[in-house]
């Protein structure tokens, strides 16, 4: 009986590496969306100052749009690393904010 309980718990933990061995590999850096590679939806709209934003006039050009909602977690935890590199990157790019 021993035997059989020694041979099962051999068999599952053999199981186990070869799942965690054979499995794609994840550095957190990497997105897991169906729409990395996609062309961007029409987004027009106005920001918090008045102007008018259409993401086809940026067509050769990075866009971030970020959808905020205040109680959103995530959102707000992110907003502040938003922020920061909207600030060290308004000399080389054309940041919009409110």
């Amino acid at each position: 009986m021993i035997r059989l309980i020694s041979g099962a718990a051999a068999a599952i933990l053999l199981a186990l590496v070869l799942v965690l061995a054979t499995r794609d590999t994840d550095n957190g850096l990497g997105a897991n969306s169906p729409l990395v590679g996609q062309l961007v939806p029409a987004i027009v709209g106005t920001d918090f100052a008045g102007r008018t934003f259409d993401v086809d006039e940026h067509k050769n050009s990075w866009v971030l749009v970020n959808f905020f909602a205040s109680w959103c977690v995530p959102c707000i935890r992110e907003h502040p690393e938003l922020d920061e590199w909207s600030r060290r990157c308004s000399c080389r790019c054309r940041a919009r904010r409110p």
